[in-house]
């Protein structure tokens, strides 16, 4: 799977970088591969579905507070704070698997 690679020079990035990257850059922006300076477009279909299963765990989990808080003996605050912590964990690893696409191709 080529994942986080340029499709011109093949340049891959380091999976931390592009995250925190992909977390602090508007959606909007342009990104650049730091090698060739080939803009770069995100695949939006597969960014969609990335977001979806993380979304999904944490409302699912949201809605399980009273059934799960006693299991793990924690009250509501730790709770939500663990939920938090493995959504943005999850998000995180999920979105260090995106594609890119080549803009001068379309």
């Amino acid at each position: 799977m080529k994942t986080r690679i340029c499709p011109k020079c093949g340049y891959k990035y380091p999976a931390l970088d592009y995250v925190k990257t992909a977390l602090l850059a508007s959606y909007k922006q342009p990104r650049n591969c730091p090698k060739c300076q080939l803009p770069l477009k995100i695949n939006r279909k597969r960014r969609l579905n990335i977001v979806l299963l993380p979304t999904l765990l944490f409302l699912t989990l949201g809605s399980m507070d009273k059934a799960i808080m006693p299991l793990l003996n924690l009250n509501l605050l730790w709770y939500w704070v663990l939920n938090v912590l493995l959504f943005v964990t999850l998000y995180a690893a999920l979105l260090s698997l995106d594609i890119f696409e080549d803009i001068e191709e379309k």
